[in-house]
């Protein structure tokens, strides 16, 4: 087995601090957004889907972008929540399955 470099094993250190950063940060802010649903407070809604976007795309969660994305645009929309409370379900399933896939990779 061919050791590691040093700038490789910095490269998958820091891999892994985002990757543990994402298993916090994400469903912290799923759940924030689900209250701000509930509350129907719009404003801050969109700020903390916009914060949420950027989040999946620094890790590379498209999927979970994509979908921050369409709520944003729900909400410039004004649709009931009822609808945005499904596409939160949505959210939650697709962050499930990438907390799954981020938990059965192997990390050095």
């Amino acid at each position: 087995m061919v050791p590691l470099s040093s700038s490789m094993r910095a490269s998958i250190d820091t891999t892994a601090e985002v990757i543990e950063l994402l298993k916090t940060e994400i469903p912290a802010q799923i759940h924030s957004i689900g209250l701000l649903i509930a509350s129907n407070d719009r404003d801050n809604l969109k700020k903390q889907l916009h914060k949420l976007k950027g989040a999946a795309l620094t890790g590379c969660l498209n999927s979970i972008a994509s979908i921050a994305a369409e709520m944003e645009q729900m909400i410039n929309n004004d649709v009931d929540a009822s609808l945005l409370q499904d596409k939160l379900s949505e959210l939650g399933k697709e962050w499930h399955y990438a907390e799954t896939e981020m938990n059965t990779q192997c990390y050095l």
